[in-house]
């Protein structure tokens, strides 16, 4: 027992420091606009007609709400809001309704992690986010609540700039990356 308790605080260890390690720096991927002709023949004469491609009017990313009900536990998305920093850059804070009704006290900080995007590099997070001089993050992430209880969590991430739209990714297994289920969602800054 004392073996699992072990491993167990290491792999905590662990994944906090991995939460606040320093992100790799990586460059955006670019496209290049494409030209393509298009030859149409008539009997009497042959035209060229240039045509650019148009980008698609859906995103692959979907924009209904995130939800998790899983293990006695229901994290559902509320709202985003921009905000500031603590040093006056711009940031978002994503509201989530957190309810625990399993039988054990389950801060949610062990279950679910999230990342954001936005023009394909991932932001950083976890600084409050302020406007108009009110606090609009909670840090409740680590706080264990009893069965029943339904709080409001918040993510909060820096951001590129206030156009771009933000991809938002919620894992609820930050154990195993990759083993859990992983939900996206579409956010409009603007």
């Amino acid at each position: 027992m004392k073996k699992i308790i072990a491993v167990g605080m290491a792999v905590g260890i662990l994944c906090l420091s991995a939460c606040v390690s320093k992100p790799e720096e990586t460059t955006p991927v670019t496209t290049a606009m494409v030209t393509t002709k298009q030859t149409t023949e008539t009997p009497t004469e042959a035209t060229t007609q240039e045509t650019e491609p148009t980008v698609p009017e859906t995103s692959p990313v979907p924009v209904e709400p995130i939800l998790f009900e899983k293990n006695g536990i229901t994290m559902v998305y509320v709202s985003h809001e921009v905000g500031e920093d603590r040093d006056g850059n711009p940031a978002l804070v994503v509201s989530f309704g957190y309810t625990n009704v399993a039988e054990k006290q389950n801060p949610p900080g062990w279950q679910f992690e999230a990342h954001g995007y936005q023009n394909g590099v991932e932001q950083k997070r976890g600084d409050p986010v302020y406007k108009d001089g009110k606090l609009l993050s909670t840090s409740a992430q680590w706080l264990e609540y009893t069965p029943g209880t339904t709080i409001s969590y918040t993510f909060t991430f820096t951001l590129t700039d206030l156009t771009t739209d933000f991809v938002l990714e919620v894992n609820d297994n930050i154990f195993d990356e990759g083993q859990g289920e992983k939900k996206s969602m579409l956010l409009k800054l603007s």
